[in-house]
């Protein structure tokens, strides 16, 4: 069972044969492949498993973000062609430390999380039909921001008034976690703005091998 669980997550490459069965498998209900032709998904890493060669192509996880590590990692796979899937029966169940069940915990979980997609330059490389792209330097932005993001600021002003109003204390609070996002988004993309930065950033990203034998040097 381990050995199938293992097999039927791993992160492989598009050749002819596996693409045959990453098509076998997405056809079961319920699983989805996930790529560049399908890239806003996000596999998250604790319940994840890939193939050793993976991280020797791409590198490690970046230490450059401290949240989203696993969704960074998975735009350069993307991007080097890499293909994933998801299996919706493999479960992890854990019990959430009771500061996680807080709203102060969700409020800085969106607005953390927002930082990163920022400096990840994530929303700009997702299409509409959710496929990885090239960044559109003439897409339309205000202060770095794109357009559709402000859209979704004022959907969710909206929704927060409706929900006040209706005194939904649950809608409330989704509409108000919503804008702790767009906000710290906005905020850190005019931060980018004002200092010239108009992609992703080059960083510095472990590989694999570096690891490796650093270990060895250790080890001897």
């Amino acid at each position: 069972m381990r050995e199938e669980v293992l097999r039927s997550l791993l992160l492989v490459d598009a050749d002819a044969t596996e693409r045959r069965q990453l098509s076998a498998v997405a056809s079961r209900a319920g699983w989805s492949t996930v790529g560049a032709e399908n890239a806003s998904p996000c596999l998250l890493t604790a319940n994840f498993a890939c193939r050793r060669a993976i991280f020797e192509d791409v590198g490690l996880f970046s230490p450059t973000f401290r949240r989203g590590q696993d969704r960074e990692l998975q735009m350069r796979m993307w991007r080097a062609g890499k293909r994933g899937v998801y299996r919706p029966d493999v479960e992890v169940v854990v019990e959430p430390p009771a500061d996680r069940l807080t709203k102060a915990y969700h409020r800085r979980w969106q607005a953390t999380t927002a930082r990163y997609h920022a400096l990840m330059w994530y929303p700009d490389s997702i299409a509409s039909d959710n496929r990885l792209v090239a960044i559109d330097p003439q897409r339309r932005t205000l202060l770095g921001t794109p357009l559709f993001l402000y859209r979704g600021f004022l959907t969710h002003v909206t929704g927060l008034l409706r929900a006040a109003l209706s005194f939904d204390a649950n809608q409330f609070f989704h509409h108000e976690s919503r804008l702790w996002y767009a906000v710290s988004f906005i905020w850190t993309r005019w931060r980018q703005h004002r200092a010239g930065v108009t992609g992703p950033q080059e960083s510095d990203v472990p590989r694999y091998c570096a690891v490796e034998e650093t270990n060895r040097s250790l080890i001897a």
